[in-house]
């Protein structure tokens, strides 16, 4: 089976790079918290890095 992935490019600027660090963060934390609770209403991100100067946010990709 395929599985696809969505990939979310942020431009080489400083405070969209932070902005989207701090986004990853939100996200994982809002996640343990349901994950504690047995709940899972949040996209899980399958891994946050810097290619070229650029924040790239990888997770799971939506239903066509």
């Amino acid at each position: 089976s395929q599985n696809r992935v969505a990939i979310k490019m942020v431009r080489s600027i400083k405070k969209y790079t932070e902005s989207a660090r701090i986004e990853a963060d939100i996200l994982e934390d809002v996640r343990r918290e349901q994950a504690k609770r047995g709940l899972s209403l949040i996209v899980e991100l399958f891994g946050v890095f810097e290619f070229q100067g650029r924040a790239i946010l990888a997770g799971p990709a939506g239903h066509r």
